[in-house]
């Protein structure tokens, strides 16, 4: 669509048949991900796709492309662990996340220290990095299987980062960055609306709710 989502039209050239289960874009790069199938790259507005083979047959079922280091890409597989690029997708490395095979979001956050703090979310627990490798982080996480994540920052500049759990639940990182703790009567964080920044945060499970305290209210 070229006028906001009044029309659309296909743009499949390229991108074989498949559930595409997410995308996003690093400057005039596009990426989507077919499950099943693997990662594709547009450099044409989404005219026509190529496959990015290292990923090829992967179930592919998350992306993340970093804003705070262009140029780096997490994918997230069912089965297959996790993936990052640090080229925009041209080569891909596996990362191991607590040993397991299941990645499905990640986020990131700036640190004066260590740079860029990555987080992890699988159905087995909640998991950060600073580099190389990974910890796990579950302390006031009532299921430990979490499915999206999303960081904003506030006009003071400070970070918050929210998990949503299996069956709704929402959690906030605490100010430790290692713990957590259950944010009531939200369901899960769906967008922040002014992008990054700003306090306003849309969420919802059965109903819409909008929070304009970085979750303390919704």
């Amino acid at each position: 669509s070229a006028d906001k989502g009044q029309t659309w039209e296909p743009a499949n050239r390229g991108l074989s048949a498949a559930f595409i289960s997410d995308l996003g874009f690093i400057g005039p790069s596009l990426f989507v991900a077919a499950e099943g199938v693997g990662l594709f790259r547009s450099d044409d507005a989404g005219a026509t796709w190529t496959e990015l083979r290292v990923l090829s047959q992967r179930f592919i079922v998350s992306l993340f492309l970093d804003p705070l280091n262009p140029g780096t890409i997490f994918a997230g597989t069912w089965g297959d662990g996790a993936f990052r690029s640090s080229d925009y997708g041209n080569t891909w490395s596996q990362i191991g996340i607590g040993g397991q095979g299941y990645a499905l979001c990640f986020c990131s956050i700036p640190d004066a220290v260590d740079g860029t703090i990555w987080f992890a979310g699988t159905p087995y627990g909640m998991f950060r990095s600073e580099g190389n490798s990974w910890i796990q982080i579950d302390k006031g996480l009532s299921r430990g299987s979490v499915d999206r994540l999303m960081s904003c920052h506030d006009e003071a500049g400070n970070w918050h980062v929210f998990a949503t759990e299996d069956f709704g639940e929402l959690a906030r990182l605490l100010p430790d960055r290692k713990s957590w703790e259950l944010v009531p009567g939200s369901g899960q964080v769906l967008a922040v609306p002014n992008g990054r920044g700003g306090s306003d945060l849309l969420g919802g499970a059965r109903h819409m709710a909008r929070s304009t305290d970085y979750g303390n209210t919704w």
